[in-house]
């Protein structure tokens, strides 16, 4: 994962929370409907973008490891 997927993440969602804030301010309701209509689709594509540039995190638990107990020999049976 890179630092530039994260920062772009980060100041997306910081984007949104402003538009949030900003929306509950005292703005006429036209220009509430057209921040809406206009900013808010805008901020979700860019957040939408950012996390699909996000790569998973490689699982260090997925490799194969030999056993700390290894069996030898073949199992008895009488």
């Amino acid at each position: 994962m890179e630092n530039t997927d994260l920062e772009n993440l980060s100041i997306s969602i910081q984007k949104i929370e402003d538009f949030s804030h900003s929306s509950q301010l005292p703005y006429p309701e036209d220009v509430k409907q057209m921040m809406l209509r206009e900013e808010f689709p805008k901020l979700v594509q860019q957040l939408r973008e950012a996390f699909e540039n996000l790569k998973p995190k490689e699982n260090v638990n997925a490799i194969p490891r030999k056993s700390a107990f290894p069996i030898r020999g073949t199992i008895r049976t009488t």
